[in-house]
């Protein structure tokens, strides 16, 4: 049988929160998953995360850099496996960001912009963020979907 997790919010009506498949270990998220984290990125550094969601990914990414007009919306479909796997929906000043592949340096894209790359060379696949702006940055990443 599968292993759940259900959640209510009367006691009456419950929903799986969290599934795992016995013959694979599979863990699902049948409700979907949110992600949130705001972090300040040095100039000509760069900060990664393990990637929270699953792999294929059906994910929207809203990104934000605490500079005006520097709001992004992002779809990451498909295998991860680096810059073919961002669509860009909406960008407030596309020319200042870059998608790359693999793990970034601090000095990998452009000077003037910021980069952010998907990362399969490793255990588990990484989302890094560089930042090439001129100076620290406050990076706001939140995500919708699986």
């Amino acid at each position: 049988d599968d292993f759940a997790i259900k959640v209510s919010a009367d006691g009456a009506s419950y929903h799986s929160a969290m599934r795992v498949e016995p013959g694979s270990g599979a863990v699902q998220f049948p409700q979907g998953q949110n992600f949130f984290q705001e972090v300040t990125i040095a100039d000509d550094t760069a900060w990664s995360i393990d990637i929270p969601w699953s792999d294929p990914a059906r994910v929207m990414l809203w990104l934000g850099v605490d500079l005006l007009d520097h709001a992004f919306l992002i779809a990451i479909t498909g295998t991860l496996s680096g810059a073919g796997n961002f669509a860009e929906i909406f960008a407030g000043q596309s020319s200042v960001l870059t998608y790359l592949s693999g793990p970034l340096a601090g000095t990998t894209g452009t000077v003037g912009g910021f980069a952010i790359s998907i990362d399969d060379t490793g255990a588990a696949p990484k989302l890094w963020i560089e930042n090439r702006l001129g100076s620290p940055r406050t990076f706001t990443l939140s995500t919708l979907g699986r």
